[in-house]
């Protein structure tokens, strides 16, 4: 992966368009007399957060991968044809009585469970309930959020989260770092193929123009 000199402008940083701070830094604190007592729970908090919400999505995931109408067994892809698709949600909704939508329905999931294929080779073929230290969130030092907003950067973005963990990045710093990556990208290859999205999800993410639904298939399907 090409490393680019800095050229754009930071997305995350405490100046104005016009050169005016939105708040002052030396004005945060917290209940507990320091802001960096406060920072320092929240980063635990989430640190166990993202491993658990990994570990549901791994779980949901192998799960919904056992299901089979048929003689065919579901992809994690998408759509599977209107009879399939409606018989697991007839499993789903009647038979074991709740909605998958708890946890499929929002972006992140699709997201982050697109890297379960190269993150776990064999995932078919180890229980998750069961091989616990098989299916470990593989990272100590960044989060979903990390893996979310590059996970459309698909020829890059392990690369990218791995020089992200081993630097250490906060969640601005590597969105800035990124940022300057895709545009400057976008420069030399004279093309847009990269670009921020911001009305599709409740954070700002990376869009690949170039993606599409074979890579989706070929990105989540699991050998069986």
């Amino acid at each position: 992966m090409k490393q680019y000199p800095k050229t754009y402008e930071d997305l995350y940083n405490i100046v104005t368009t016009k050169g005016k701070p939105h708040a002052r830094i030396d004005k945060i604190s917290s209940t507990f007399g320091s802001a960096d007592v406060l920072a320092s729970r929240f980063r635990s908090f989430y640190k166990e957060a993202d491993v658990k919400l990994f570990d549901l999505y791994v779980k949901h995931t192998w799960l919904a991968n056992q299901f089979v109408y048929d003689n065919q067994r579901k992809s994690h892809s998408g759509a599977m044809g209107f009879a399939f698709d409606w018989a697991y949600g007839y499993f789903m909704k009647s038979i074991v009585g709740v909605s998958q939508h708890i946890i499929t329905s929002h972006r992140i999931f699709f997201a982050i469970s697109s890297y379960f294929k190269e993150l776990f080779p064999e995932f078919l073929k180890h229980d998750p309930f069961i091989d616990i230290e098989y299916y470990k969130f593989p990272f100590q030092n960044i989060s979903l959020a990390h893996m979310m907003f590059v996970y459309a950067i698909v020829d890059h973005r392990m690369e990218m989260l791995r020089i992200a963990e081993e630097k250490a990045m906060s969640y601005a710093d590597f969105v800035n770092w990124v940022v300057n990556y895709i545009f400057c990208y976008n420069d030399e290859v004279g093309e847009t193929v990269y670009e921020l999205a911001f009305c599709i999800s409740t954070w700002p993410q990376v869009r690949n123009n170039r993606l599409t639904k074979k890579w989706r298939e070929e990105i989540c399907n699991f050998e069986i």
